[in-house]
């Protein structure tokens, strides 16, 4: 019998079982196959979140004058955003990026203008309804966070051009405009 199989025999005489170990080369091209996928899955795991940009970030300190812009451009989301959700974006003012730096509380009143495709306005605590306005109320010092979801059709989000859009934000109390961004969408 050769030392490296093992058999089991019966009282009869019959094999009932035979088996080979692996062998020393076998369990390493394993080790090294088992290594390479593992090491591939580790690169693609953080390549993917780095190439979907999806949510586009700013932020506003009310009462500002003047214009903000922020330039949304769709091409640089990557090629995973690009084939996995062409036309849902995300524009975020993030945790407290809408920020009161008066010494008063302001009641704002959220509205948007020019977004290509339909918009929808969420904060922490609302989310906006068709033809319907956001509003904010922020004590001194304090922010709010704010998010802009954009759907549009793939044929929109390949346009070349996309235009600007707004956000305007105006105090309830005056009436008057105390901030607004500018998107400027590019393909």
């Amino acid at each position: 019998m050769k030392a490296s199989s093992f058999r089991n025999i019966s009282k009869e005489g019959a094999v009932v079982a035979a088996c080979q170990p692996v062998g020393i080369k076998t369990k390493r091209v394993s080790t090294i196959c088992l290594f390479v996928f593992m090491l591939l899955l580790a690169v693609s795991a953080s390549y993917y979140p780095r190439q979907i940009k999806e949510r586009v970030m700013f932020g506003i300190n009310l009462p500002q004058p003047g214009v903000q812009t922020v330039i949304v451009d769709f091409k640089d989301m990557g090629l995973p955003k690009y084939l996995v959700q062409p036309g849902r974006f995300i524009i975020s003012a993030g945790r407290n990026g809408i920020r009161n730096t008066s010494s008063d509380v302001m009641q704002i009143r959220v509205r948007t203008s020019g977004f290509p495709g339909d918009v929808k306005v969420k904060t922490l605590t609302h989310e906006q309804k068709a033809n319907e306005d956001v509003y904010l109320i922020l004590k001194p010092g304090m922010g709010s966070a704010l998010t802009l979801e954009l759907n549009m059709s793939r044929d929109e989000s390949d346009s070349a051009n996309l235009g600007v859009a707004t956000l305007d934000f105006i105090d309830e109390a005056s009436q008057q405009m105390i901030g607004q961004v500018a998107f400027s969408f590019r393909n």
